[in-house]
């Protein structure tokens, strides 16, 4: 699985490095793309602050997931397949229903300036979350950033 600049995610089929399908849809580029635990179903994370459930088969969208104010970075199943969870630049994490694409919960951080990277349960179901720092709040005392 892959995803493009052309707006687009694509299953390759790595023995003869063919393109088996493609998720056409988003109105911006797709940053992230994952399976759901039963290979039914992509869900993918874009630029246009959407994320798109799709059935693997028909490759048709399912349900979008509208909610986010910025660019979502990731996007993944629960273990279960019933939950779904996108991170974004709007500094917000949040926990989607995967059948009917209701928003269960916002997790936002105390603080301004830091923006989740990327989101995604843990084998037993419970959420990890990488985050990363805005440049301002990663410079030393003397400006240089790390």
């Amino acid at each position: 699985m892959g995803a493009f600049g052309d707006n687009t995610a694509q299953i390759f089929e790595a023995a003869v490095n063919n393109v088996t399908a493609i998720f056409s849809g988003h109105q911006g580029q797709v940053r992230d793309a994952s399976y759901s635990p039963d290979g039914l179903r992509v869900v993918t994370a874009s630029y246009d602050k959407t994320a798109r459930i799709w059935d693997v088969k028909s490759q048709k969208t399912i349900t979008i997931l509208k909610g986010h104010t910025d660019t979502l970075a990731s996007a993944a199943f629960s273990p279960d397949g019933r939950r779904v969870v996108t991170a974004s630049r709007d500094e917000t994490v949040r926990i989607w229903d995967s059948a009917s694409g209701d928003l269960i919960r916002v997790l936002k951080h105390d603080e301004n300036g830091i923006i989740p990277a990327h989101a995604e349960f843990h084998p037993n179901g419970k959420l990890l979350i990488g985050i990363e720092y805005l440049a301002e709040r990663i410079a030393d005392k003397h400006g240089h950033r790390g």
